[in-house]
């Protein structure tokens, strides 16, 4: 796509990336937006032993669930069980750390079972460490991530989804040896 794009005009870039701007917009923000960045407001009221415990049981649900529906971590844990390691998955210290180069080399190895891969949306990271990673995410969870941001960062500085606001951020849009305009879309 990037290559399609990279031999367009400037007139059809600019609409090619504003198509790609409501494309995201369809995809992170839905009708279940405002009542999940109402939850996530309702949360701040929260004491700690309240969100300890609702920390703990989604921790709960999400180890199990990697345990027993993504193929990387279940083949590690048979593994453990195979050689006689009793430790329980459901404590986050039992669990060994993660490097980066595993999930580059396999990454739909930590795709649940439970999902279907081609319904969900591929992101890259920046590479800001040196290779970027590709993450793979439900729409599901695109939301609920843009309601958390949607809370914590627009509402708690008194802005809304609905008002005009600006965030900068980057990414390739001309070749990095132009010599010539448009440097920008």
């Amino acid at each position: 796509m990037h290559k399609i794009y990279s031999r367009l005009p400037a007139p059809l870039k600019s609409l090619a990336a504003s198509l790609h701007g409501y494309r995201l917009q369809a995809l992170r923000y839905g009708p279940e937006t405002d009542g999940r960045a109402d939850e996530a407001r309702e949360r701040d009221s929260w004491d700690n032993d309240r969100w300890t415990r609702y920390r703990g049981e989604k921790l709960a649900r999400l180890l199990d669930h990697a345990a027993t529906t993504v193929p990387y971590y279940r083949e590690q844990w048979t593994e453990r069980r195979r050689r006689g390691d009793r430790a329980s998955w459901e404590l986050l210290e039992n669990w060994p750390i993660l490097d980066k180069q595993t999930l580059r080399d396999q990454p739909l190895a930590f795709i649940s079972e439970k999902s279907r891969v081609g319904s969900l949306v591929e992101n890259e990271t920046s590479g800001s460490t040196g290779t970027p990673l590709r993450l793979f995410q439900s729409r599901d969870m695109l939301v609920s991530w843009y309601a958390l941001f949607e809370a914590r960062i627009r509402r708690w500085n008194g802005v809304s989804l609905r008002e005009r606001w600006a965030q900068m951020g980057g990414k390739l849009v001309t070749p990095i040896g132009r010599r010539r305009p448009t440097f920008w879309v």
